[in-house]
């Protein structure tokens, strides 16, 4: 699972709201837990067709959705991941569900993943990936020339305000403020990430992030050349309401998720390495961030990019 801040346990939970303790079905491989379904499975076949499809799967982490998605019938399916150890647990999940011969991992960096020939996807899964990155918006440009379909998009999003946010979620956010990704403005927060986990590093190894504000998603989405089917927040459609409340799309746990459709499937844009400005100079004034600690969070973040 790609989702951060959620571990196993709590995506056991969250299956557990959704369909209850009976229906919850893992198995165990070297000590690994495998899903036979995922907490996102029931919005994933509620918004698309997935027999038949050409499925990729970006930032698939331990596979659970790239080999979930191969047993629903996808014509084939690859799984791309920035660390070597998930690959391997992920294709060991879909050697045991029978799904290996079509479902594939590999490892490319998903911020230039139109640069590899990798062709159209039917449906590209991206799920707790976008706020890993310092430019989402560039990498949504990319996504787009390899989508020759839907895009399924599930991400943290910056709040307007924190009230109900829980303290711990917003103490690395930076004030909401502007910052400008390939010369387009866009509003959000900055986040640094100064321990390097597994949680907060992810696949890519930065510190400084940008997370968008929903209205800020959905203009890049529209400029990235997406027309968006639908946005999931804190009011999820009554069709899909169960499974959204149960993965927490509201203003508390600040995740939102998107389905769009690309406007021109056979097209394909030129895009370049990308360019951000304002980002090291967001404004960060949230009480955790004050005084000693914001100066010593500050300087570990500048000395970790310097030292590389």
């Amino acid at each position: 699972m790609r989702a951060g801040k959620i571990n196993n346990a709590a995506l056991a939970h969250c299956v557990m709201r959704l369909y209850g303790e009976s229906a919850l079905r893992t198995i165990e491989i070297n000590g690994e837990t495998f899903y036979e379904e995922t907490y996102r499975t029931p919005i994933i076949t509620h918004l698309t067709e997935i027999e038949g499809k050409r499925v990729i799967d970006l930032g698939c982490g331990r596979g659970y959705e790239s080999y979930t998605v191969g047993r629903l019938g996808a014509k084939n399916v690859l799984g791309v991941e920035g660390r070597e150890a998930f690959i391997a647990v992920a294709r060991r999940g879909a050697e045991h569900f029978g799904v290996a011969d079509r479902v594939e991992f590999a490892n490319y960096d998903v911020r230039r993943i139109d640069e590899f020939d990798l062709g159209k996807f039917d449906v590209v899964l991206h799920f707790g990936l976008l706020y890993h990155l310092e430019n989402p918006f560039n990498q949504l440009k990319r996504v787009r020339n390899i989508c020759g379909g839907e895009l399924l998009l599930e991400t943290q999003i910056a709040p307007l305000t924190f009230e109900g946010a829980e303290r711990a979620q917003v103490h690395q956010m930076s004030d909401l403020t502007t910052i400008y990704l390939d010369d387009v403005p866009f509003e959000g927060r900055a986040l640094d990430y100064v321990e390097a986990n597994e949680s907060s590093k992810g696949s890519l190894d930065r510190r400084r992030v940008f997370w968008m504000t929903v209205a800020s998603i959905e203009k890049a989405l529209d400029l990235a050349g997406f027309d968006l089917l639908l946005t999931v927040h804190n009011d999820p459609p009554p069709e899909i309401e169960e499974s959204a409340n149960a993965l927490g799309y509201n203003q508390q746990r600040l995740k939102a998720f998107f389905h769009a459709k690309v406007r021109e499937p056979e097209k394909t844009i030129s895009v370049d390495a990308g360019s951000i400005r304002g980002l090291d100079a967001a404004p960060f004034s949230f009480e955790s961030m004050r005084g000693l600690r914001r100066l010593r969070r500050r300087l570990t973040h500048r000395l970790r990019r310097v030292l590389g």
